[in-house]
């Protein structure tokens, strides 16, 4: 009896090597771990586009799309050519190469450069349309990147201080640094695209004329800092 129980026991274990070592086993075990891999990198690219879906509603709720802004700028530009009014319309962009060094980190973080974008995007959006004026039209134009805001009757001076103030304000809260320019209807132009044209340069020459700077310091070692442009505006 014994020696039957002991022979038994043999036979099972080595059934149990015999089945462990089967090849079609090992193909059944690679692919459960397969199918679980591939579930979790789902799993996480479906958070992510959930996130950028999220971010992404919540800055067209606080930013109009350009395109579907063209007939109210318009009609406030004719209602300002028609009595005398003044108005100011401001391009406001990301200066990307001044920001280049603050931004390396944001995509390490989020493990995602798109989402990263997106989330820079709703910060500077959401800035915009709290602070500005309720009759502002703060419009974002994808196409080119930047931001479009039409001022009714607001004058060249005063729409540049207030710009200035905003730019200031993006940089200490997100530190992202921007660069506007200006045009005044009707001295800058009489019609739509000459005013984007006309502040679209000045923004440039803004760049232009205020090039990020060098610390010395840094500079021995391979490193160079930039400084905000609204120190030009102080």
């Amino acid at each position: 009896m014994r020696h039957s129980i002991e022979l038994l026991q043999t036979a099972r274990q080595s059934a149990g090597n015999d089945f462990i070592l089967e090849p079609w086993l090992l193909v059944i075990i690679l692919a459960c771990l397969t199918s679980f891999l591939l579930g979790l990198l789902w799993q996480r690219h479906r958070n992510g586009a959930r996130t950028a879906k999220s971010l992404q509603a919540g800055w067209h709720r606080a930013i109009l799309p350009y395109g579907k802004s063209l007939t109210r700028m318009i009609a406030e530009l004719e209602r300002a050519r028609r009595y005398h009014r003044t108005l100011t319309l401001t391009v406001l962009v990301v200066d990307y190469e001044v920001n280049k060094p603050k931004r390396r980190g944001l995509p390490t973080v989020l493990g995602d450069a798109g989402l990263a974008s997106q989330l820079l995007l709703s910060l500077v959006s959401s800035l915009l349309r709290e602070n500005m004026r309720s009759s502002d039209l703060v419009t974002y134009n994808a196409t080119d990147d930047r931001y479009i805001i039409l001022s009714p009757e607001s004058s060249l001076a005063s729409a540049e201080q207030a710009v200035a103030r905003l730019q200031r304000l993006i940089s200490n809260r997100t530190k992202i640094t921007m660069r506007f320019g200006v045009a005044e209807f009707p001295a800058d132009g009489l019609i739509l695209p000459d005013l984007v044209a006309r502040a679209h340069a000045r923004s440039q020459r803004k760049a232009a004329e205020h090039p990020p700077q060098i610390d010395a310091a840094k500079t021995n070692q391979g490193v160079q800092r930039t400084e905000p442009l609204v120190s030009s505006l102080k």
